[in-house]
């Protein structure tokens, strides 16, 4: 398949959405075909009559089809300039496996109510997933939610009784919110776009004018592509550390909900499906820690510590990660290299580099573990906020195949990766860079192809001794009997809102809610009586949950527990106030509401 150039002009985003739904679609094909095999055995308890069959059969072929399909797509020669057919096979095969999920369970099942529980919670995971993995291209995401969960739909409202009338404005609704999703991460799979698209095409300019002034200025191109580098790496950034904090706002609608369903739901296999989906959602938050540490945004227990000592006392896991031909050799400098930094974070980066040079020397080969301190006055990259000085630079060096320079432009970026699918996340060299980032310096990537590759992270040197965190007891609440609270519960997000009343309400709590810092004052003042407030922190107006928080404390001494789906630091910190990061499970909160509400002594 042909690269896109800078002369190439502005990338066709119906190419790059298309290309997203197809690279992710065999993966996505075989989960959907083991999914209709196993419910169509649950459902028939463990048989298959003829017309489960011939459905299997039908969702099959149309996997199959789109399969071939995909893989057609990823051998074409020039699938740009052939875009509107592939949209319409992309389209198309949404469409029909959509309309197999949607009169599945009409067609070949019985009308069972567990059986209808099961065949919702799979149609909506399904269209959930569809949502996510294809929302780059909405015609393919909506193609398959709106024909998987309408026919549903229409066929519990036509039931008749109140409990499948209830269901089927449950699946509206649903189909309702998903859809909103998808073209929300359209909209935000277009800005990312459009950005790279800006950002290449003030690279291509730049790089213009550096050849009409070469002759005046020889270093000026070099200079310029660091800076262009500097600039999309801390765009990206910003990007994903509002992405996250978006996604952990729907993860935990996820886990609330899906924890409701776990208390509530008398079926085992439905107990069982959910207990899979909320280890998923938890899979997912991961995920997205592990995006805010490219961003910057994850939280770091910083202390002034040797890297030299660290790095030892590391070396005998670190030679457990490799095996068979691969040896690790440590060059490390005689004296301490003092730096303030997060030691954990540290050791899981360097094992993450040790790691990813042992994949690049499948037969076998030499690593080498260097720290050493050193001056850089010249030589930082531009574009970033990093003062000259003494730094520690700790590199991990390969002698493998080594990495062209258009993988090493794109090698710290999240999710770009050159294993093989299902090798790798392209999420580890990007911890990388947002550790380096966070710490107070960068990383850097030096290689060429045949020769082996090198990625050094500059840390700043800091003058002190090392010290250590004295541990800290772990507050926990008292086991005495907890009478019902008030709760004031303050969120913009009427999902977030709408879930974690529902999980509180079953504590025989009551709860007011309100969408804004504004309104939890009038709640407040006009007379409620609160035992504790929970709010979260990133509110748009021109009050957000700390400003409120520190209002209610002064104005009216109630405690208040804060929330938000980015890490603490990242929010400048909580401000004496007590804090939980979202996604959290509901036990997590009850148990902090309490420790909140003891410590103030209601």
């Amino acid at each position: 398949m042909s690269q896109l150039s800078l002369s190439d002009g502005p990338p066709d985003f119906r190419f790059e959405a298309v290309l997203t739904v197809f690279s992710r679609l065999p993966g996505t094909l075989i989960v959907s075909f083991i999914n209709a095999l196993l419910i169509v055995l649950m459902v028939g308890q463990g048989s298959l009559s003829a017309n489960s069959l011939a459905w299997l059969i039908c969702v099959g072929i149309v996997s199959v089809g789109r399969g071939i399909a995909a893989a057609r797509f990823r051998v074409a020669a020039d699938p740009r300039s052939d875009i509107s057919f592939w949209v319409r096979v992309s389209v198309l095969g949404a469409i029909l496996s959509g309309m197999l999920w949607g009169v599945g369970p009409i067609f070949p099942m019985t009308q069972a109510t567990s059986s209808q529980w099961i065949w919702a919670f799979v149609i909506g995971g399904s269209c959930a997933g569809a949502a996510s993995l294809h929302a780059a291209h909405l015609p393919t995401a909506l193609g398959f939610t709106i024909p998987a969960l309408l026919p549903f739909a229409l066929s519990l409202l036509l039931q008749g009784t109140m409990q499948s009338m209830a269901a089927a404005a449950m699946t509206f609704a649903f189909l309702g919110v998903t859809s909103f999703t998808a073209i929300s991460f359209s909209r935000d799979f277009q800005r990312t776009q459009l950005l790279g698209a800006t950002l290449a095409a003030r690279a291509h300019e730049l790089n213009a004018a550096n050849e009409r002034l070469k002759r005046e200025i020889g270093d000026h191109k070099s200079t310029s592509e660091a800076l262009y580098q500097a600039q999309k790496m801390e765009a990206l950034g910003s990007l994903t550390g509002g992405f996250a904090h978006d996604f952990n706002n729907i993860l935990t609608v996820i886990i609330s909900n899906l924890e409701a369903i776990l208390l509530k739901s008398p079926l085992h296999g439905t107990r069982a499906l959910t207990t899979s989906a909320i280890m998923a959602a938890e899979s997912g938050a991961d995920l997205i820690s592990r995006l805010l540490a490219f961003a910057r945004k994850q939280t770091l227990q910083a202390q002034s510590g040797d890297l030299i000592r660290i790095v030892e006392e590391f070396r005998a896991l670190l030679l457990h990660a490799v095996s068979g031909d691969i040896r690790i050799e440590f060059d490390l400098c005689p004296s301490p290299a003092m730096a303030n930094i997060d030691a954990a974070q540290f050791q899981a980066m360097l094992l993450n580099l040790v790691v990813n040079a042992r994949d690049a020397l499948p037969h076998g080969g030499l690593i080498r573990v260097t720290v050493a301190v050193t001056v850089l006055d010249g030589d930082m990259p531009g574009g970033m906020d990093v003062a000259p000085g003494r730094f520690a630079s700790i590199s991990v060096r390969d002698d493998g195949d080594g990495m062209s320079p258009q993988t090493i432009e794109r090698a710290f970026e999240p999710f770009f990766t050159t294993k093989g699918e299902g090798r790798g996340s392209g999420l580890g060299l990007a911890q990388v860079y947002g550790f380096a980032r966070q710490s107070g310096g960068f990383a850097r990537i030096d290689s060429v192809l045949g020769q082996g590759t090198n990625v050094t992270l500059f840390i700043p040197i800091v003058e002190g001794e090392a010290v250590v965190a004295p541990a800290q007891a772990v507050e926990r609440p008292a086991p005495a009997a907890r009478a019902p609270l008030s709760i004031l519960l303050v969120d913009d997000s009427q999902a977030v809102l709408s879930a974690l009343r529902e999980g509180l309400a079953e504590e025989s709590w009551t709860i007011v809610s309100a969408r804004d810092a504004l309104s939890a004052l009038d709640a407040v003042g006009g007379g409620g009586r609160f035992d504790i407030v929970i709010t979260d922190m990133d509110m748009p107006g021109g009050m957000g949950g700390h400003a409120l928080a520190t209002q209610l404390r002064d104005d009216h001494g109630l405690p208040v527990l804060l929330m938000s789906g980015v890490p603490l630091a990242a929010d400048g910190g909580a401000g004496g106030f007590a804090f939980i990061a979202k996604p959290f499970r509901k036990q997590a909160l009850v148990d902090m509401v309490h420790s909140v509400v003891q410590r103030a002594g209601r």
